[in-house]
């Protein structure tokens, strides 16, 4: 087993050993009661919604032979349920990709742009970063810290406002050759609605300032412990700027690993990358398999 099966197993256990300790109580009696699961699913934060959408369709085929037949009925309804289509994640080093970084405040976009430097970087990409958050000096100096570990350039201008930073960045990387540029945006409230205008600026100049030939993509980046109000802040930023892909954060021992499933299948959308833990190395490519296997194997 790699190293990111092992984070995955490591994340999600207080989750998999809820609903493991669930399932095998379905079975402790010769009739089966699905109410133990539910209310563990929903603990999990799996959502109202689909919880029971889940213990519908299980009830359907209620002649289980063990727990294990169990078990791969809801490994098949959960696979099926998610959006299997990271391809994004998966980009081009011979063309140059811009991807804008947002979320509210602090869902961990600026950790996760350290991370994911760190991630493509082993993958022989030349990153750029830009600071466009232009309003917390303590936000653009963490960028800093992150740029050095990685040995990354870093576009930067508290005298500029932000859309003119992110302007001057695409001119350096189209320029110098990058193969990846990161764009660090402000954290925001998502009912913050100067500041979505604002994001939606800087989407707006960095899409005028490219063509055909560079990649453009947006990624919002959700703390997995923020429930039904993560599906709140999709929705909002959505009606301002495309969103390509999710990374949802701060995963590590999470007792609510549901919250990933609830977050991908409601909006319908990729997740790219899950981020559990605060080294550089602690963000893992979305695998929809090896995330349903570390819920229930």
């Amino acid at each position: 087993m790699n190293i990111f099966k092992n984070l995955l197993k490591e994340t999600f256990a207080k989750t998999k050993d809820n609903i493991k300790s669930s399932i095998k109580s379905i079975f402790g009696d010769t009739k089966i009661n699905f109410e133990d699961l539910e209310e563990i699913l929903l603990k999990s934060d799996f959502g109202l919604e689909f919880t029971e959408q889940i213990i519908n369709e299980l009830k359907k085929t209620s002649n289980f032979n063990d727990e294990k037949d169990f078990n791969n009925s809801l490994k098949y309804l959960l696979l099926n349920k998610i959006n299997k289509n990271n391809s994004n994640a998966d980009l081009d080093i011979n063309k140059l990709t811009i991807i804008q970084i947002f979320g509210v405040n602090g869902s961990g976009k600026t950790t996760t742009i350290g991370k994911l430097t760190n991630y493509y970087i082993s993958k022989g990409f030349k990153i750029l970063i830009a600071s466009c958050d232009t309003f917390r000096a303590a936000a653009n100096e963490q960028l800093k810290k992150w740029a050095t570990l990685n040995e990354t350039k870093i576009i930067e201008d508290f005298s500029k406002d932000p859309a003119s930073v992110a302007f001057e960045a695409v001119k350096t990387a189209k320029n110098e050759k990058y193969n990846l540029l990161f764009i660090d945006t402000a954290g925001r409230l998502h009912t913050n609605k100067n500041l979505m205008l604002e994001l939606q600026k800087i989407d707006n100049v960095i899409t005028k300032s490219i063509d055909e030939n560079i990649l453009k993509l947006n990624w919002l980046i959700v703390d997995g412990n923020s429930g039904q109000n993560a599906n709140k802040q999709y929705e909002e930023f959505s009606k301002f700027v495309k969103i390509d892909g999710l990374i949802i954060t701060k995963l590590d021992g999470t007792s609510k690993g549901g919250s990933v499933f609830q977050i991908a299948v409601n909006n319908n959308k990729p997740i790219l990358f899950l981020g559990i833990g605060e080294k550089k190395d602690n963000l893992v490519k979305f695998n929809p398999e090896d995330y349903i296997n570390s819920l229930l194997e």
